[in-house]
C-alpha cells in the first residue's frame, strides 16, 4: 500500500521523502496499563508486528533507492529503536516514574 501512495508522490514530483518507521506501540502507556506479561512490561506481540512491518518497510526505502524512481532519495527514520532506546534507558532521558499513594 504505501509503495503506492510513495508511487503517487513521485509522480507529483516529490524527491526528498522522509518515511517514518512505527515506534513500540506495545509500549503507550494504555498498553503498559492494561497488559499483564510475564518478562516485560510491554506487550510484546505488538511489538514484534511492528518489527515486521518496519523491516519491510525499510527494505521498500532500499529499493527505492536503487533505482526503483531515478532521481529520488528516501529517508528511513527508525523511530522504533529511538522508542526502545527510550523505553530501556528512560532515566538518561529524564524520565522518571512517580508512583504516588493516594490513599
Amino acid at each position: 500500500m504505501f509503495s503506492f501512495e510513495s508511487q503517487q508522490l513521485y509522480a507529483l514530483g516529490a524527491r526528498k521523502v522522509i518515511v517514518t518507521a512505527i515506534g513500540q506501540i506495545g509500549c503507550i502507556p494504555y498498553e503498559l496499563a492494561r497488559y499483564n506479561g510475564t518478562n516485560s512490561r510491554c506487550n510484546e506481540k505488538i511489538n514484534n508486528a511492528i518489527s515486521l512491518f518496519n523491516s519491510g518497510l525499510l527494505k521498500l526505502v532500499q529499493n527505492f533507492n536503487n533505482g526503483r524512481l531515478p532521481g529520488a532519495k528516501f529517508v528511513y527514520l527508525d523511530s522504533y529503536k529511538s522508542s526502545n532506546d527510550l523505553s530501556l534507558n528512560g532515566t538518561s532521558f529524564g524520565n522518571y516514574y512517580l508512583h504516588v499513594n493516594l490513599s
